[in-house]
């Protein structure tokens, strides 16, 4: 289980390597930019560079997440006013823990597609890495 569908390693990256791969996903940084332009905005732009260091330690540089996270920040930077406003009602009660948004997201689609909470109680019991990526897609 080495490479994703996309062809994005599941293995973590180193965090230098991480960062600079955010930073192009996020489209902070040319496809093509290496370390150079990665340590002018750190010099230029430490806090975004700081941002993105933060988000490889806490995906622990795994790809699929860092590719995942760098598309959401390149939406959120050229679309932000039009997502914020889709966030609808409650949004001002909405928990902030990450497990908290998961079991909301388990329910809402649960409500739907009952058979989904038995898969993933299922897929639950199991070790994360002997779950085959062909169940998902």
């Amino acid at each position: 289980m080495g490479t994703h569908a996309r062809g994005i390693s599941l293995l973590p990256m180193k965090h230098r390597e991480g960062i600079l791969f955010l930073l192009r996903r996020a489209r902070v940084l040319e496809a093509e930019a290496t370390g150079e332009p990665m340590y002018q905005l750190s010099v230029q732009q430490p806090s975004h560079y700081a941002a993105a260091a933060e988000l490889v330690t806490a995906t622990g540089g795994l790809p699929l997440a860092l590719d995942q996270a760098g598309a959401y920040l390149d939406l959120f930077r050229t679309r932000r006013t039009a997502l914020l406003q889709q966030r609808g009602e409650g949004a001002q009660n909405h928990p902030l823990p990450v497990s908290t948004t998961f079991a909301l997201a388990v329910a809402a689609i649960a409500e739907r597609h009952p058979a989904v909470r038995d898969f993933l109680r299922v897929c639950a019991l199991l070790q994360p890495d002997a779950i085959p990526e062909e169940l998902f897609c």
